[in-house]
């Protein structure tokens, strides 16, 4: 099965299927708990993206987004740039996803002829308006933006008007903040963190006054690097995620 599979695509088209695929071929018994909840997760990726691609020899990655651990997945999220945090709509199952990629390659007529069959066979539509459709109707239920580009998507209790609100700051304003500290830190200044406080502060406000949604903008604080500002935005990501009942988001955020 893992060389049928995992490493079908590998050697004319560079790809590898991993994650799941490398579970059902029984290569990941000797992983601990830990280890196997953050198992093929990329330096920027949030707990949402569960890897099923990759590209061999660097950092581009595809693989399925959830936006809670207990739903099917949205759509297919991928990042093609080690270096960035940005995140792409890749297609919305992975045959999709695998199709788009042998597109034009050289040598891929015969196995998008079968892909394709399998497709059909399966009821999976690759049409480009039923491709798009799943991103498209989770973009209307997007709650902030996040600098990976995808935004962030929360339960929110539309009766009560609870559940989410707004972090009070921009991306650009954010990123400017982090960079901030950056720059601090690597210059071996103090780290002036006044204004990530007053954030953290006013996430802990949100949870009391039952907005949890808030705190899922730590996902933010990631996406900078810094493990300063990491540690505490990251506790305070995997807090909110249990008061949303995303237990299993809490899990690896922790991770």
């Amino acid at each position: 099965y893992q060389r049928r599979v995992h490493g079908a695509l590998r050697e004319e088209f560079n790809l590898e299927f991993v994650g799941p695929f490398e579970e059902l071929a029984g290569g990941l018994g000797s992983l601990a708990d830990a280890d196997y909840l953050v198992h093929r997760r990329f330096y920027y990726d949030p707990p949402e993206l569960l890897t099923l691609v990759k590209r061999a020899g660097d950092d581009a990655h595809w693989g399925y987004w959830r936006d809670d651990p207990k739903d099917a997945p949205c759509f297919v999220a991928c990042s093609q740039d080690s270096g960035k945090c940005g995140l792409k709509h890749a297609g919305n199952t992975l045959f999709a996803t695998v199709d788009r990629l042998l597109q034009g390659k050289q040598g891929a007529a015969a196995l998008l002829k079968s892909l394709r069959a399998a497709a059909a066979g399966a009821g999976v539509s690759l049409r480009k308006a039923d491709v798009d459709r799943p991103y498209k109707e989770r973009q209307k239920r997007v709650n902030g933006p996040t600098f990976n580009g995808l935004g962030v998507v929360v339960p929110v209790d539309t009766e009560n008007d609870v559940g989410y609100r707004e972090i009070g700051w921009g991306v650009r304003e954010l990123k400017g903040v982090m960079r901030k500290m950056h720059k601090q830190k690597a210059e071996g200044r103090p780290v002036d963190g006044a204004e990530v406080e007053k954030i953290l502060g006013n996430v802990d406000l949100a949870d009391d006054e039952g907005d949890p949604g808030m705190g899922s903008s730590g996902i933010n604080a990631e996406y900078m690097g810094s493990s300063g500002i990491n540690a505490e935005y990251m506790g305070s990501s995997g807090i909110n995620a249990e008061y949303m009942g995303l237990s299993a988001r809490s899990l690896t955020w922790s991770s």
